[in-house]
């Protein structure tokens, strides 16, 4: 605070308050004004008044003047306490007001002389409660002073007579609590500055002697004080009477007794005592006088630190002062202990430690304490205080601590704790730059804690903790052994019986556990350093079990187990930490890439230099890397391995290292002793045997050379080298290990002795002297005296004697201190061995700790914790009670989740998964179904593991593999418990109206009932509330709700949903998984287990929506989905499964055809649909076809490949019409596919062929597999045709051959000779007039049919669709479906599967789960679903919903005139389609053949023929109305512009494939057949005859021109002939000769006959006419010409080509009126 600046007026009002007090004072009252001037105190205040009163400014007045009279009161012992009060407040306020300037010079002795004033305060005792008042104050103006900035001038001696007064009254046990406990705060506080001011102090060589013998001396005074436990009496020097003193007079250290009555009768006689006189640090100024008067015996007592107390004189009140004496042999204790703590100060620090000087005697203490007077006099230069004072008052700490000195009694030993606490609170950090505070610290300090560690007293244990737990959280890096001894004393404590130590202890254990295990990086550190140590113990791994064990409790939660899930939470937590670190700032991510390349001195710079400078001694730079600690651990575990079999036999240890390449082979003797020293889990009795063995003799001298022994005593030297090994006990052996060690020391020692021998004897002569002394065993004798030991050595020095000296200290040495072999080490002496070979270790390179500055280890750390604690944390969640603690569960998985994603740890997470799964409670089917969700809503951790569960499987999911199946197995019993969302339960349908269906079941089955009276009677009985299943009780309505708000918030939609996020290894297995799930029957019944539908069907579902989520990378998953879907598919049995099986690839290719380079595959899965069973197709059908439609009409313009569309189009024939599929055989066999794009191809093979389902002649796509019935063919249209075969056009050999009509070698070109073949069946019949595809359709559902018909609609009407790809396909479609249609529904199913119910409420309608065959008895259980196959939309306008019979006739009608219309609409487009590609691409070329030119001949034989023959099929239908429509599309086809294009070959094709076949059948079909539907089939027969003629005079031009013309004309007549022979009504009798006529006419006008230009044998073509007509009407001939010749026969034609016109009129209207009824 800023210096005020009206000083002068605070001093003089404080002088006036002191002043006015004095004159008030009883002493003064009976003086007068006069006697003040001969007042030394009043004469020094008058002249600062004086002088104060010519100043304006205090800083002009020298500081040691105005506070000279204020100190005088202080030390004056005439003064009363309140009056030493207000002297004292008035220095505190000078001190607080900084009156006192840093600037001035004389600064530092002011402080000085504040200091020395106030720690030798005297005043006269009035009452205890005033005393102790002053007491307070001094204790305030101490504080202040040290705290102000002033107070760092004060000197080390000034400073210890601070705290050596705090001390003084801290540890008087007659003063008050309030007051010992403020004097303790006091010391606090101070202890706190010095410790702060670390930073800013040096390290002087010259330290003050006096400031580090006071507080050894008074130290040692007040501990020798307090374990007095008898009253002192005090007695009055120059006085008569002997009185008790008050408390007041405890700064004179007169200790009262303990004894409540004692100090009763001490507070009832200080009513009747005179004041006394008090000091405060008790003068040793007239010590020499009191030790003269003390008892001896008091004085013995004292220097046998016997309880009893002092007796100490008492002065009376005329007397100078109130001492305290010592005796002189007290004196004497006191030095011989000062010296022995700075013995042993000096032995341990290093060479560049300051050496704590001697302790002086109390004649030198007191000419000094005297001197106070010469520092008030004048300014004289003060060092400011230092690292001495500070290192002394550390010493005198720790020495307070040590539990084995029997005078620090319990409360010393509390405060030394809470003072060294707040020492390292404030200057830990910084304590390790101090190499004499380290050493103090390393040794003494944690030796002192280890110690108190063993005490029963639970306070100082807990104190004990606090302190390591400072010391190891700041200063490990000096502390590496200190940490693995104090680590492995807690493990000790936590794991030894109840017995040994209580259960509190073990709480504080593990508390001080959990907190080094939550100081970061500590647990890496404690890996590294130790466990990848060769010769360090697992300390990592170890505590790790030990905290794992101990999270099990056996009765109950009790606080150890939860602290033990805490400290691996807290690795877990580090770990974690870490990891987040990572993930938001990418800084590790970059170091840890540093890391692997190697250079990890540059990834870790800038964290190290972050860290406190006390630690950088430490290497942190040199840490092996990840792999390297692979390698470091299995070194570590045969060393481990190696040193068992050392410990049994030394020659099979070594030769183990060697095998394992752990030493040399051979033997190095320098890489044995090395291991022999370094090893320290090495037998100390085998390690003797091996070296004393005479064939080892150069491994005994590479190990005795590994000794260092320069400078070193040769009892210093033989004590260092027993205790490495046990020495044999034969004398040989011993001898011969001596010489080793006694030459190998004498060269090194500087040959100090005559020769080698005498070193030996020597030796020799020490170890028996060791046995002498210590040995228990020997018989009670006289022990050797150093006489003795002289005596024996005489004349050994190479005939001299050793020095005096030298033999004295070598026997006081041994006699001292014991040389302990190894094997004997017991007790106090086997602990002080080890703690020195710890501190040995730790001045080794081996002591050098590495740091641990971010997450390089992690990995490994986490990967030894996990197991435990999942373990631990799944226990502690399914049996802890209280939420807090399950609460700290669940964030330890949540963790644990975080660090296996982060490392890719799938092991780890897939256990983290498959416990939590447990703990929800779904992961077993209860007896009831309908009690999982009261269960699930009854119990709070099964909710909170399900949230926890799926949150983690949300986030984590990338690391998921084999938890899959226990989160599914957790979901599907939520989806028996009706608890999951719509999303996961409702299914994609073709038929539903609204497009999806609802897979749950309506009703689960709780248990199996025979369902007889009397078993539902039982079940009443047991249980009468719950008879329906379900129960109403609110409170289970209410779990039920609380079950599914659980769900809501869990999401499990979101593993569907958000599997496209999954990396390709985590989806696989969740498909896997899936695949598992829903295996059909047959395999649950391979492997013998229980089948359920329900579940089956559901994870179907799931893992068709997983799929579509995964549709962009659907390459790397398709294989195996497809596999299982065809597995499913192609059951032999129907089964809803096969059914939704079914659904989902339909639904899966509907996506995957948007991909392009999925297109092929996918129609090649989807081929798996046509070798489904015809006893399983029939229920299927519906799916498909409705599948098919949606596929065509959201894919069609991605599908450009032409074996595609005929792959999608033969599903229309097969699911819709009724068509067999192809086998097996003929799908595996199928070409590949094109995928060429936009160019349209050729038909060849690229369906594949039938078998023997389909009969279709090749006749109907191809004039080289159907020849002309005449005899001949164009060998253009073979050419061209060769190459084109519509869908199962191929011809069955089991049904159709070639029969040869002529000689064998005659030419196959038909139309060129008279040789030609002719295509019969196996039966001889003739084929050729055949117009069907197929000789046999199979039963058809009407809604299959109608919706192929439908898309085949789409595709054909819309000329965007409407491809050369596709074209082939919709022919062949229509005519297969023109043939199932044909006489109406005779092909139909008539077993009531396609019959629909009138309603289309979903919720009312179930499915009868077609049973075509007995179910398997798994399946049997199910119960009834929604049916989707009998959900069926009416797309359909030409139908009526309910589907009575005269509906379904009136379906058929419709579809048949549907078809008949997409025929003529698909003939009327095909130029269009194929020109508008021609310009695109105007050939296409197919693999080793020719380009194919599209021309009129192209389309005819692709496009247009086939139409024809389908119209001219229908023509053929028993339906009158299908008859007459068939026939007036036909003629409509037949006068199509485009058609005039047609060459000769091309019309007579039309003929022999389209006419021709269609009259043959008319002809056949019998006259008035009950048997037979057609009706007025005369009228059609009529209709065609003259469609004939029609045709034939339309085109008459172009046929000339052919050679096979006489032939199709004499066919003609041959038609005509039989038409006129199958008229029973007489309409075909008047309507042939009518068109007979006309075509004669116009071919006599066209002069056809005139000139013979074809001949059949050796007749002419008109002798040939005249000659076939006259067979059916003989009478023609003459009607039309008379007896006129040949060249008179065209005058007669006009009448008969005008009777050809109306006929061709009336034609065209009977036409028109067709189509408009039509």
């Amino acid at each position: 605070m800023p210096t005020p600046r009206n000083g002068v007026y605070i001093v003089l009002g404080e002088m006036s308050l002191i002043t006015f007090a004095i004159r008030r004072s009883a002493k003064m009252s009976s003086h007068s004004h006069q006697d003040e001037d001969h007042d030394p105190i009043m004469t020094n205040f008058t002249r600062l008044k004086q002088l104060l009163m010519t100043v304006s400014e205090l800083s002009h007045v020298d500081a040691n003047t105005f506070l000279n009279p204020f100190l005088d009161v202080i030390r004056s012992e005439d003064t009363t306490g309140p009056i030493t009060g207000l002297a004292l407040s008035s220095i505190n306020k000078i001190l607080s007001y900084e009156l006192v300037s840093l600037s001035t010079t004389s600064a530092a002795s002011a402080v000085e002389n504040i200091a020395d004033a106030v720690t030798h305060a005297r005043f006269v005792g009035t009452d205890p409660g005033s005393d102790e008042v002053v007491l307070m104050k001094i204790l305030q103006v101490l504080r202040t002073l040290l705290s102000s900035s002033v107070g760092n001038l004060m000197s080390n001696e000034s400073v210890c007579d601070i705290m050596q007064s705090c001390f003084r009254i801290c540890f008087e046990v007659r003063l008050s609590e309030l007051l010992r406990r403020t004097a303790e705060h006091a010391l606090m506080d101070m202890t706190q500055v010095l410790f702060s001011r670390l930073p800013q102090l040096k390290e002087t060589q010259g330290g003050s002697a006096l400031a580090i013998k006071k507080v050894s001396v008074i130290s040692t005074l007040i501990l020798y004080s307090l374990l007095h436990k008898r009253r002192r009496e005090r007695k009055m020097i120059g006085g008569s009477r002997k009185s008790k003193i008050s408390p007041s007079n405890v700064l004179a250290n007169n200790v009262s007794s303990h004894s409540p009555t004692n100090v009763n009768a001490d507070k009832q006689s200080l009513n009747q005592q005179e004041p006394v006189k008090v000091t405060v640090t008790g003068n040793i100024e007239n010590q020499k006088n009191v030790i003269q008067s003390t008892d001896k015996r008091i004085a013995n007592e004292c220097e046998t630190n016997s309880p009893e107390v002092d007796s100490l004189k008492v002065s009376d009140r005329s007397s100078e002062c109130d001492t305290i004496s010592m005796t002189s042999e007290m004196e004497q204790d006191i030095q011989d202990d000062s010296e022995m703590m700075s013995k042993r100060d000096i032995d341990e620090q290093s060479d560049n430690s300051e050496l704590s000087p001697q302790i002086q005697s109390g004649a030198e203490i007191n000419d000094i304490a005297s001197n106070y007077d010469i520092k008030r006099e004048k300014n004289y230069l003060v060092e400011p205080y230092g690292l001495p004072c500070v290192r002394e008052l550390l010493r005198f700490l720790v020495s307070l601590i040590n539990p084995r000195d029997r005078r620090n009694i319990e409360g010393m030993i509390h405060m030394g704790l809470s003072l060294i606490t707040m020492a390292l609170e404030s200057g830990a950090t910084y304590i390790g730059n101090s190499p004499s505070l380290l050493a103090l610290i390393k040794d003494e300090l944690c030796r002192s804690l280890f110690l108190l560690l063993q005490r029963e007293n639970l306070s100082l244990f807990a104190s004990s903790l606090r302190v390591c737990f400072f010391l190891f959280e700041s200063m490990r890096g000096h502390l590496k052994f200190q940490l693995e001894a104090f680590v492995l004393k807690l493990m000790d404590l936590i794991s030894t019986d109840a017995g040994r130590y209580t259960y509190e202890v073990k709480e504080l254990a593990l508390e001080s556990i959990v907190q080094l295990c939550r100081l970061p990086n500590l647990v890496a550190e404690l890996y590294i350093n130790f466990d990848c140590e060769t010769y360090s113990s697992n300390l990592f791994e170890e505590l790790i079990k030990l905290l794992s064990k101990h999270v099990y409790p056996t009765a109950g939660s009790y606080l150890v187990h939860i602290l033990a899930l805490e400290a691996l939470l807290s690795v877990i937590n580090i770990v974690e930490n870490h990891c987040n670190t990572i993930n938001e700032t990418g800084v590790v991510v970059a170091q840890k890439s540093a890391i692997e390349k190697g250079d990890a001195n540059e990834s870790v710079k800038g964290n190290v230099a972050s860290q406190d400078s006390s630690m950088l001694n430490a290497s942190c730079y040199d840490l092996p890397l990840p792999k390297e600690l692979i390698q470091i651990k299995q070194r570590k575990k045969l060393m481990q391995a190696a040193t068992e079999q050392f410990n049994v036999k030394p020659k099979n240890g070594l030769k183990f290292m060697q095998e394992h390449g752990l030493i040399s082979s051979p033997l190095q003797s320098t890489e044995v002793a090395t291991v022999l020293r370094e090893n320290r889990h090495l037998s100390k009795k085998m390690i003797g045997d091996y070296i004393g063995d005479r064939k080892n003799q150069v491994i005994l001298d590479a190990f005795v050379k590994s000794f260092s022994y320069e400078n070193t005593l040769i009892q210093d030297a033989l004590r260092a080298f027993l205790e490495t090994f046990r020495l044999p006990g034969e004398s040989p052996v011993i001898t011969r290990i001596l010489e080793t060690f006694t030459n190998h020391w004498y060269v090194c020692a500087g040959e100090p002795f005559g020769n080698k021998d005498a070193a030996f004897t020597l030796a020799y002569a020490i170890i028996m002297l060791n046995v002498d002394q210590h040995n228990e065993n020997l018989k009670k004798q006289a022990a050797m005296t150093v006489e003795d030991f002289k005596r024996n050595l005489r004349g050994v020095n190479n005939n001299a004697d050793f020095p005096e000296d030298m033999l004295e200290e070598i026997f006081i040495s041994i006699k001292n201190e014991e040389i302990v072999m190894p094997s004997e080490q017991v007790g106090q002496v086997r602990d002080d061995y080890n703690w020195k070979m710890l501190l040995h270790r730790g001045a080794s390179k081996e002591g050098v700790y590495k740091f641990v500055t971010d997450g390089r280890y992690d990995q490994d750390l986490f990967l030894l914790i996990w197991g435990p604690t999942v373990a631990a944390l799944s226990y502690i969640f399914d049996n802890a009670s209280d939420e807090m603690i399950v609460q700290k569960a669940v964030n330890g998985f949540r963790r644990c989740a975080l660090i296996s994603s982060f490392y890719g740890l799938t092991k780890v997470f897939d256990s983290l998964v498959i416990s939590l799964c447990k703990s929800t409670l779904l992961m077993h089917t209860p007896e009831k179904v309908d009690s999982i969700a009261i269960m699930f809503g009854s119990n709070y951790k099964a909710q909170l593991a399900a949230r926890t569960v799926f949150s983690l499987s949300h986030r984590f999911g990338d690391i998921l593999r084999e938890g899959w199946e226990n989160i599914l197995n957790c979901i599907l019993q939520l989806y028996r418990a009706r608890l999951l969302p719509a999303l996961m339960v409702d299914a994609e349908d073709f038929l539903d109206p609204t497009g999806s269906i609802s897979i749950m079941p309506d009703e689960m089955a709780n248990t199996k009932s025979d369902g007889s009276l009397l078993s539902s009677f039982y079940q009443y009985l047991l249980n009468p509330d719950t008879s329906s299943g379900r129960s109403d009780k609110p409170e289970d309505i209410e779990a039920q709700e609380r079950a599914q708000a659980c769900i809501k918030e869990c999401h499990p939609e979101f593993l569907v949903t958000e599997s496209k996020f999954l990396r390709i290894d985590s989806l696989l297995e969740l498909i896997k998984a899936l695949t598992f799930g829903s295996r059909g029957a047959a395999a649950h019944e391979t492997l013998g287990t229980h089948y359920d539908e329900d579940a089956a069907v559901f994870f179907l579902e799931l893992l068709i929506k997983v799929v579509i989520q995964n549709r962009d990378r659907i390459q790397s998953i398709w294989k195996g989905v497809r596999e299982h879907l065809t597995n499913l598919i192609l059951s032999s049995q129907y089964n809803f499964l096969t059914e939704r099986a079914v659904v989902g690839m339909l639904r899966l290719g509907m996506r995957l055809l948007r991909r392009e380079e999925m297109i092929n595959e996918t129609i090649s899965s989807l081929q798996i649909l046509l070798l489904i069973k015809p006893s399983v197709l029939r229920y299927v059908c519906k799916q498909i076809t409705f599948g098919i439609c949606e596929l065509v009409r959201s894919n069609v313009t991605n599908i450009t490949s032409v074996s595609c569309w005929n792959t999608l189009l033969s599903f229309l024939e097969v699911a819709g019409a009724g068509a067999k599929p192809p086998s097996a055989s003929q799908i595996k066999s199928s070409p590949s596919f094109d995928n060429s794009g936009g160019s349209f191809e050729t038909f060849e093979t690229e369906k594949f062929d039938t078998g023997s389902t389909y009969s279709v002649a090749d006749s109907e796509y191809s004039s080289t597999s159907q020849p002309s019935v005449f005899g001949g063919s164009s060998h253009s249209i073979s050419q061209n045709l060769s190459m084109f075969s519509l869908p199962f056009s191929t011809v069955n050999s089991s049904q159709i051959t070639v029969a040869e009509t002529s000689n064998t070698g005659a030419s196959t070109n038909a139309y060129h000779g008279r040789n030609f073949f002719v295509v019969v069946n196996k039966d001889g019949s003739d084929s050729q007039y055949n117009l069907s595809l197929s000789d046999e359709i199979n039963k058809h559902d009407t809604r299959c049919l109608t919706k192929s018909c439908e898309t085949l609609g789409f595709l054909i009407r819309d000329s965007a669709h409407l491809t050369p790809t596709n074209f082939p396909g919709c022919v062949h479609g229509l005519r297969v479906l023109a043939q199932a249609t044909a006489n109406g529904s005779v092909n139909r199913y008539n077993d009531g599967l396609t019959r629909l119910e009138p309603t289309h409420d979903r919720k009312n309608v179930k499915s009868s789960k077609y049973k075509p065959a007995k179910r398997s008895k798994e399946s049997g259980n199910a119960k009834k679903r929604m049916q989707s196959s009998e959900l069926i939309q009416q797309h359909s306008t030409s139908f009526d919903s309910t589907y009575s019979e005269p509906n379904i006739e009136d379906c058929y009608y419709g579809v048949s005139m549907q078809l008949l219309d997409l025929m003529h609409t698909l003939h009327i487009k095909a130029s269009s389609v194929y020109e508008s590609a021609q310009g695109s691409s105007p050939s296409v070329k197919k693999a080793n053949q020719t380009p194919i030119k599209i021309n009129a001949h192209f389309l005819w034989t692709n496009c247009w023929c086939p139409l024809l023959q389908g119209m001219a099929a229908m023509c053929l239908d028993t339906r009158k109305d299908v008859r007459n429509a068939a026939l007036t599309n036909l003629q409509r086809s037949l006068l199509v512009h485009d058609m005039q294009k047609l060459s000769a070959l091309e019309w007579e094709a039309c003929f022999n494939q389209v006419l021709f076949p269609m009259l043959s059948s008319l002809i056949g079909i019998p006259n008035n057949d009950a048997s037979t539907a057609f009706v007025n089939i005369e009228e059609t027969r009529m209709r065609a005859a003259a469609l004939l003629s029609k045709v034939f005079l339309q085109h008459l031009t172009q046929l000339l021109t052919l050679s096979t013309f006489t032939a199709l004309w004499l066919t003609i007549l041959d038609f005509m002939d039989k038409c006129m022979h199958a008229d029973s009504t007489g309409l075909l009798s008047e309507a042939i000769p009518e068109s007979l006529k006309n075509m004669l006419l116009v071919m006599v006008t066209a002069r056809i006959f005139d000139e013979d230009t074809e001949t059949y044998g050796d007749k002419e073509l008109w002798t040939m006419t005249w000659e076939r007509i006259n067979l059916f009407l003989p009478n023609l001939q003459e009607e039309l010409f008379g007896h006129t010749n040949l060249e008179t026969r065209n005058t007669v034609s006009q009448p008969v080509r005008s009777h050809s016109t109306n006929f061709e009129s009336t034609d065209e209207q009977e036409s028109t009126k067709l189509d408009e009824n039509g």
